[in-house]
């Protein structure tokens, strides 16, 4: 897994396994030290509730939660270069877009 940011835009990209690490309910998670006392973090897990993204301060996480039969649709239908946009849940975040991309390639 890896996230890509530009332009208010965040771009979470998984290979097929990991989504069906997801679908088993095996969450991801990531991080990249940015200082000595700072560190980003970033994760994924599938819900069955609806697909949704937020910022979570007191542990600088970037959170993505992925609706499961979302997820199945995108791997068996239509994965795209363009990738599943989720709806944003803050409204600090309200001009950002953020995509989860599936590449069905990449094992």
């Amino acid at each position: 897994m890896y996230i890509r940011i530009q332009q208010q835009q965040i771009r979470y990209r998984i290979s097929r396994h990991e989504a069906e690490q997801l679908l088993k309910d095996v969450k991801l998670s990531e991080s990249v030290q940015l200082s000595s006392s700072v560190e980003l973090n970033y994760s994924i897990k599938a819900t069955t509730t609806s697909s949704q993204f937020e910022y979570i301060a007191d542990e600088n996480r970037l959170a993505l939660s992925i609706n499961k039969d979302e997820l199945i649709d995108e791997i068996q239908h239509r994965p795209s270069k363009k990738g599943m946009i989720i709806p944003g849940t803050q409204t600090e975040t309200d001009n950002l877009t953020v995509y989860l991309e599936v590449d069905i390639k990449k094992h």
